[in-house]
Parts: structure tokens; C-alpha cells; sequence
């Protein structure tokens, strides 16, 4: 695979990934349990786009880990601070002054709203992601072999116990002792590693990639009848095998990876796509992430849409990304403005 082809397939998964996530936002009924048709429906987009976040922080490891081919260390934390932890601080604080019900409150009450992202629920993802950046420099002090072995051993610890052993508890209720979970492999570390090595290191023929696919489509299937049939009967959600660690999200995220890497340019669509300007889109989709909730919030009530509108849930999504996409780009040509999306 040559390297134009590889930077290709992490824009698409990029925007890919963008979409998804405004997808879950827009299904947001799903967390409010309903034996209604809206609800039935909610559950498969749910987990369809579950792979979102995992995936995003895989891509995170391929585009990371070897920072130090091309800056030192002391660069790489000033690029990632103002790239994501001064837009973060930004949008989070404007989501305090704009809610009516964050006013009058002390400095600590600020603070919690915004470090524990109170302030802006889905901005959780930054707080893991700030967690990854401070530990990817452990890993940049030794040689790329070095560094692969290292991740290789962490990625089967982490996968036993924070993946595989979980998910057998969770289904058993076992006794056991989480204090074996590996500590090296602790927050979501385990996806910026396995993004890593399933470009650094795994080669797969296609009788492998094809039991990836399946293996990813046994955990989205799992989840989605286990979800349905379990929140069903018990009259509440019933979320056992839906923890973004847990195997089945593991298995269909690193199966969506791996469709990207090897085979999405030898589908047709690819070449629909190829007409649309995806690496000029890849650079707005951090400001897309931080500004699209305004969107989700406010176009149902201009448009007079329920949030149970399976219209809202699936074209909505699309409306939100372009809205949100126009927003960016407009920010970006304002120059006080450009730094915070």
C-alpha cells in the first residue's frame, strides 16, 4: 500500500468518523427506554456507530506515536495544547455562558462544569484524549522495534483484562479481582495502540481480514440482540455487552479499521467519494465535533422535528454535519476565531 493510499484511507475514516458520532448525538432517544417503533430503531444506530470514538482514537496512535520523526517533544505538546486544549477550554467555557441554568455559580462550580464536562456532556471525549497525548511520550524514547514489541505486549494484557475478562464477568457476575487490570493500559489507551500496530506491525492476507469482519460483525450483532431482547423483556436498558472496552466494541471497531486500510477503495462507492474533496474535510473535523451540538439542540425545535423522527435520525444527520461543516469553515477565515475549531 503506498503511503498517498494510506493517508486516503484515515481521512475517510476521519469524516467517517465525524458523521458517526453527530449520528449517536441525533439518536439520543435511545437512552430513554421505549417499547415504541422509535426506540426499536434507535438501538441499531447505536450500536452501528458505536465504533466512532474507538476508532477516532486509533486513528490518534497512527498519526502520533512516531511524533518524534518529525518534532521533539516540547513541540508536540505546545501543538497538541493549541489545537485541543485551548478550543476545548473555549467552546466549554461559551456553553457556560450561554446556559441559563449554569448562572450564578461559584469558581469551583465552573471549574466542575467544565473539567468534568458538565458543561457540554459529549466534550467527555476530550478528557481520555488529554490522558493519551500526556502518555504517548513514554512510548517516543525508544526505537520504532523497541516501541512495537512494547505495544504488542501491552495490547494482549490489555485486551485479557480490560476486554475479554470483563466481558465474561459481565455475563457470569464471577467474582474477580480488578486490581490484575493492566494499569499500562489504563483510560483508552488500548486504542491508540491497537490503531498503531495494525499499521506498523499486523499484515493481513484476506482470509484474515475476513475473519476480522466477521469476528466485528459477531460483536455488533451480539450487541445490538442483547440490547434489544435483554432491555425488552426487563422494561429498561439493558447495556451488559456495551462498554466501549469490552470485546464486542473492541472486535467491530478494529474490524471498521481494517476495512478502511485494506478494501474500502475496491468498493464503487469509494470512487463516488473520490469526487467529494475529503482531505480538505479531514481538516475541519475537530471544529465540526466541537460545535455540531448546537445543531443537534436547536435545528429539531426551528424545523419543528421530534428528536424520534427517524427523518431527524438519519437525514437530520447529514443536515447537522453540513451546517456544522459551513460553521467551521466560516470560523476559520475569522482570524481571532480560526484557533478555536
Amino acid at each position: 500500500m503506498n503511503d498517498d493510499k494510506r493517508i486516503d484511507y484515515i481521512d475517510y475514516l476521519n469524516v467517517f468518523c465525524c458523521i458517526a458520532v453527530i449520528a449517536l448525538h441525533c439518536n439520543g432517544c435511545f437512552w430513554s427506554f421505549s417499547y415504541e417503533r422509535y426506540w426499536i430503531t434507535s438501538v441499531f444506530i447505536e450500536c452501528i456507530f458505536y465504533f466512532a470514538v474507538p476508532v477516532f482514537f486509533m486513528i490518534t496512535g497512527v498519526t502520533l506515536f512516531d511524533y518524534k520523526d518529525k518534532y521533539d517533544t516540547r513541540t508536540y505538546f505546545i501543538k497538541r495544547f493549541k489545537r485541543t486544549v485551548i478550543p476545548f477550554l473555549f467552546w466549554s467555557v461559551a456553553w457556560v455562558i450561554f446556559s441559563k441554568t449554569n448562572r450564578d455559580k461559584s469558581i469551583i462550580e465552573i471549574f466542575d462544569l467544565i473539567i468534568n464536562t458538565k458543561a457540554q456532556g459529549v466534550y467527555w471525549f476530550f478528557i481520555p484524549l488529554f490522558s493519551i497525548y500526556l502518555s504517548i511520550p513514554a512510548f517516543s524514547y525508544t526505537t520504532k522495534e523497541q516501541r512495537i514489541k512494547i505495544l504488542k505486549y501491552i495490547l494482549y494484557y490489555g485486551l485479557i483484562t480490560v476486554s475479554i475478562v470483563p466481558l465474561i464477568i459481565n455475563i457470569t457476575k464471577l467474582p474477580f479481582n480488578y486490581g490484575f487490570t493492566a494499569p499500562v493500559c489504563g483510560g483508552f489507551l488500548i486504542y491508540p495502540v491497537i490503531g498503531y500496530l495494525l499499521v506498523n506491525s499486523f499484515k493481513f492476507n484476506v482470509k484474515q481480514r475476513v475473519a476480522i469482519y466477521i469476528l466485528g460483525f459477531c460483536g455488533l450483532i451480539s450487541r445490538i440482540v442483547t440490547v434489544l431482547f435483554w432491555s425488552l423483556e426487563e422494561g429498561k436498558i439493558i447495556n451488559t455487552l456495551g462498554g466501549v472496552m469490552l470485546l464486542p466494541t473492541v472486535a467491530y471497531s478494529i474490524a471498521v479499521f481494517v476495512f478502511f486500510q485494506y478494501d474500502i477503495f475496491k468498493f464503487k462507492l469509494s470512487s463516488l467519494l473520490k469526487k467529494v474533496n475529503v482531505k480538505e474535510i479531514t481538516n475541519y473535523t475537530f471544529g465540526i465535533y466541537l460545535v455540531h451540538m448546537i445543531f443537534v439542540i436547536k435545528l429539531p425545535k426551528i424545523l419543528h422535528f421530534s428528536n424520534h423522527s427517524i427523518i431527524w435520525r438519519s437525514v437530520g444527520v447529514l443536515f447537522v454535519f453540513l451546517l456544522s461543516l459551513l460553521a467551521v469553515k466560516i470560523l476559520k477565515r475569522i482570524p481571532l476565531l480560526k484557533k478555536i475549531v
